[in-house]
């Protein structure tokens, strides 16, 4: 009888488990759409899942930055009510998953933007920070198509004191980044950027056609629409751009 019950309690915890996972799938499509609309619905399905889970947590704040991110250039309001909200949460999640790669690297991401929005703040965030994207890389440089490295760099290319000011090390993290997702735009645009800061034009110059041909990957039409302005932004550094 007791087997009988063991047995029955596994089904029922596989079936959960199962139940959840196509939950998270459907809201996935939401929040990965580039819809604002359908990232703000995907926030509050996540948070009526009511879930301490790990998976559940760093789904949510990328949810966040998400939403965060396709109000840029557009709501400056709206990103700080994202920021807030994500960055909360990530300082719940972070000290009970520190080993999790997705809930480091996400919790860093919505940092890297709660600092964006509350600047004076920044000079304070800005070293663990620093911290928590070299441990999301060491746990997984491949997430979110080199996202660790693409974060480093940014934080690189800011002057003390909130960033280290360190052009060089923009170009190597971005180069990383390249490699791990050829095809992301912020990759291949940051680095032509990086690249024409040194003045090493003739690296930089095929980053610079990539983008021009419009073959990359852009979260949603209206971030593929701010890409396409500031590749011709970064092409007007390049002498190339005047022959």
């Amino acid at each position: 009888m007791m087997g009988f019950i063991l047995r029955a309690a596994a089904v029922c915890l596989v079936l959960a488990g199962s139940a959840q996972a196509a939950d998270l799938a459907a809201i996935d499509a939401d929040a990965m759409s580039g819809d604002p609309e359908r990232i703000r619905k995907s926030i509050h399905a996540y948070e009526l899942l009511e879930s301490d889970d790990a998976d559940v947590l760093w789904r949510l704040i990328r949810a966040y930055y998400n939403y965060y991110d396709e109000f840029t250039e557009r709501d400056r309001s709206t990103q700080e009510w994202a920021a807030n909200r994500g960055y909360a949460l990530a300082e719940r999640a972070l000290p009970k998953f520190p080993h999790k790669a997705e809930v480091v690297y996400y919790g860093a991401t919505i940092g890297l933007a709660y600092a964006e929005v509350h600047r004076f703040k920044a000079p304070f965030l800005i070293g663990d920070l620093f911290k928590t994207l070299e441990e999301a890389w060491r746990l997984d440089p491949a997430i979110d198509g080199g996202g660790p490295d693409r974060r480093l760099a940014f934080l690189y290319a800011l002057p003390w004191p909130l960033g280290k000011w360190d052009k060089e090390k923009v170009v190597e993290h971005l180069q990383k980044a390249v490699v791990f997702a050829p095809e992301r735009a912020s990759n291949r645009l940051g680095l032509a950027k990086a690249l024409a800061d040194l003045k090493r034009y003739d690296e930089g110059w095929p980053h610079v056609q990539f983008m021009r041909a419009g073959n990359f990957w852009a979260a949603s039409d209206h971030w593929k629409t701010i890409y396409l302005r500031r590749t011709e932004e970064v092409a007007a550094e390049y002498p190339q751009n005047r022959k």
